[in-house]
């Protein structure tokens, strides 16, 4: 939120659902003005909540239709691939083990396994 109002996170903000807009309102609550505003695409936003560090806000669908899936099954099954490219040479960028000592090991095997 910080980056996209060009404040500082500190000094806090305000996150508003316009209902008749269908949209996330950002508030300077010192400025007492909206910086920012977000389309919710037509969706009418009901309740809006911060992640803990204020970098994400998440407005749950409210009233949205039934979802109907083909032949009326019960279960969707999406296939994702998420395709990465790091060298096996050196450290992880994202390690699941933390490294012991602090020092990753070469090769980096508990994380690429």
């Amino acid at each position: 939120m910080s980056a996209q109002t060009g404040r500082n996170p500190s000094a806090g903000i305000l996150l508003v659902a316009n209902k008749g807009d269908n949209s996330l309102g950002i508030i300077d609550p010192v400025a007492g003005r909206q910086v920012a505003e977000v389309a919710e695409g037509g969706v009418t936003g009901h309740e809006v909540a911060a992640s803990p560090d204020g970098r994400l806000a998440y407005v749950p669908i409210h009233r949205r239709p039934a979802l109907h899936l083909p032949n009326d099954a019960r279960v969707a099954v999406w296939t994702i691939v998420n395709v990465e490219n790091w060298s096996p040479t050196g450290a992880m960028p994202r390690a699941v083990l933390p490294p012991p000592m602090g020092q990753p090991l070469l090769p980096d095997v508990p994380n690429w396994s």
